[in-house]
């Protein structure tokens, strides 16, 4: 990521075309084989409500508009915005939004 912050106008364009969306499309796929290989989320959705491509497209909509912000924002640092992204995917920020999972029955 500290390359990204090194070619700020170059990623600001590649990330914001809405004409050429092989960036995005590239950015999204590593993303997701990322989600795949490392956290098996293909796998830890088959009891859930959603699917693999919901929740993978949800993931990376939330992971570009991070993106997108700490590209221009002035003194961010890479740790800061990896734990961002991580607190992100948490209960967190729904707790944030005041809603509370204690004494939530998963069944």
């Amino acid at each position: 990521m500290v390359r990204i912050k090194e070619q700020k106008e170059l990623f600001n364009i590649l990330i914001n075309d809405e004409t050429n969306s092989e960036f995005i499309n590239r950015l999204k796929q590593k993303v997701v084989n990322d989600l795949t290989l490392f956290a098996h989320a293909d796998t830890k959705v088959k009891n859930t409500h959603f699917t693999f491509e919901l929740l993978t497209g949800a993931y990376f909509a939330l992971f570009r508009i991070i993106l997108q912000w700490w590209v221009n924002t002035e003194g961010i640092s890479t740790d800061y915005v990896m734990e961002m992204i991580l607190e992100f995917f948490s209960r967190k920020p729904l707790e944030f939004l005041g809603i509370d999972f204690e004494g939530y029955d998963e069944n």
